[in-house]
């Protein structure tokens, strides 16, 4: 039964407190032991001494391989890809060159066009967008009309 001056729920809390902190005094790591390093040895010597009158053949020292420097345009292509629908807007005679809405994202793409294409015509297609690596532009590729 509680006490009439409040201090019932003291020694409950107190209680607690103390449990907590022993439960966390038990859950840390022990300090790292702080031993002295042992002595350093030199490394042994030639154990073969060269002959009288000859001088000592130099060992080459081994040396990492070097590494490949890597070109400014050697690395791989990493494309997102997206399918949708292509509109062709636009047609450059002279090399059949499209101009080419990408649905969706509406992205201009410039993409040979099909002969048979005119203004106007949709074709399914998958957009592929660069990432990362040495590509420059956006590819479509055309699957078919729609």
């Amino acid at each position: 039964m509680p006490r009439p001056d409040g201090r019932a729920g003291a020694a409950s809390r107190l209680g607690v407190v103390l449990a907590c902190v022993l439960i966390g005094a038990c859950a840390s790591r022990p300090a790292p032991e702080t031993g002295q390093p042992g002595p350093i040895e030199p490394p042994p010597a030639n154990l073969e001494e060269p002959a009288p009158g000859t001088e000592p053949t130099p060992v080459p020292e081994a040396r990492p391989a070097p590494e490949p420097q890597s070109q400014p345009g050697s690395l791989p292509c990493a494309w997102s890809r997206t399918r949708g629908i292509a509109t062709l807007l636009a047609i450059a005679e002279s090399q059949r060159q499209g101009t080419w809405q990408f649905f969706p994202g509406d992205d201009l793409v410039f993409h040979p066009a099909p002969e048979s294409a005119s203004a106007g015509d949709e074709f399914k297609a998958l957009l592929r967008r660069p990432m990362s690596g040495n590509c420059e532009e956006p590819e479509l590729v055309l699957f078919g009309p729609v």
